[in-house]
């Protein structure tokens, strides 16, 4: 069933995750101190800070979460995750809104891929485990690869679409086992949680 509107933002979604947790591990992976790392997700109570997201506005339509400042350079970082025990080693990007009209996540960064426009770096990419609040696992992915691979073939993801809601979203999923083979995996940590966790 198509929509007429959905919520743009799931504030709920991105407070139930902890993703303070990977702030010393991206820091390490980027070799930088932790205050480089900057958190763009300004959210009280499940609002969007007003001054905050008025700088950030555009970058925050495109996906952009954390920003980590290289000094020479930034890497613009997107955050997603799943909840364990669902299909949590598949990543997905939207490819149906539900909406007539409003462009899907794949849509726009294939379009920003193939015009040198804009998307997000790398995603990283949480199996959250919600009763002990840790991740099983977070994977940190380049977005580039993974585009460049679906535009040459290299990866072919299966687009399934949300018979369970029946919203008429659809997505593209490719197991991360894979994106791994093509070397869009950068780096892998497991048991992210209070104690830190470990790399592979």
């Amino acid at each position: 069933m198509r929509q007429t509107d959905t919520p743009r933002f799931q504030q709920e979604r991105k407070e139930a995750v902890n993703w303070d947790l990977l702030t010393p591990h991206l820091a390490d992976h980027y070799g930088v101190p932790e205050s480089d790392i900057h958190d763009l997700e300004s959210l009280t109570e499940g609002e969007y800070n007003a001054d905050a997201y008025a700088v950030y506005e555009i970058l925050d339509f495109g996906g952009l979460d954390r920003l980590v400042d290289l000094g020479t350079k930034h890497v613009h970082v997107e955050q997603r995750y799943r909840k364990i025990g669902g299909s949590g080693l598949d990543f997905s990007l939207r490819t149906d809104t539900g909406v007539d009209g409003r462009p899907a996540k794949f849509d726009k960064w294939d379009n920003a891929y193939q015009t040198r426009g804009y998307y997000p770096s790398v995603t990283a990419f949480g199996h959250w485990e919600p009763t002990l609040e840790v991740f099983k696992t977070v994977w940190l992915l380049d977005n580039e690869v993974i585009l460049d691979a679906i535009a040459t073939g290299e990866i072919n993801p299966v687009e399934h679409t949300n018979k369970q809601d029946d919203d008429g979203t659809a997505a593209q999923y490719v197991p991360v086992a894979e994106l791994d083979s093509i070397g869009a995996v950068l780096n892998e940590w497991r048991g992210v949680g209070a104690d830190g966790g470990e790399s592979r």
